[in-house]
């Protein structure tokens, strides 16, 4: 059975700052959950970051 997984790039974008700790922190708890590290989930939303990075 192959699941689905939807991670918003709210998420990610706390990843990459450092205004708010508690939420980056939180961000980074999610973004590295194995699950989603094996998945096209977090390359597809880097895609759609990186330009603003």
């Amino acid at each position: 059975m192959s699941d689905n997984c939807f991670i918003d790039t709210n998420i990610l974008v706390y990843c990459y700052t450092n205004d708010e700790p508690v939420k980056q922190q939180k961000a980074l708890d999610i973004a590295n959950n194995p699950d989603l590290q094996n998945g096209q989930v977090i390359q597809n939303s880097l895609t759609i970051i990186n330009p603003f990075k």
